[in-house]
């Protein structure tokens, strides 16, 4: 039985739709965590503050999927981690 690779990244998301983990038909989990003082707001490439999905400081989300993922801060950049399984 075949393994996925693991990807563990950071990245800094800015104030416009920033992409966080590109489409992988491989991905069995993305595990997304909000490691800046600002609020991220994720979803796909137009994401925007008032549509996106709010990920706090600090919180942690899991994501089961291929789908690309974006994000972006209201102001100035924030890190998020992920681990890509």
């Amino acid at each position: 039985m075949a393994q996925n690779p693991v990807n563990a990244n950071q990245v800094s998301i800015g104030a416009t739709p920033t992409l966080l983990a590109a489409y992988n038909g491989n991905r069995m989990q993305l595990t997304i965590n909000n490691a800046g003082g600002a609020t991220v707001y994720l979803g796909p490439s137009g994401v925007a503050t008032a549509t996106g999905l709010a990920l706090a400081n600090n919180a942690t989300l899991q994501l089961n999927g291929p789908g690309a993922i974006y994000g972006i801060v209201a102001a100035s950049t924030n890190n998020v981690s992920f681990l890509e399984t």
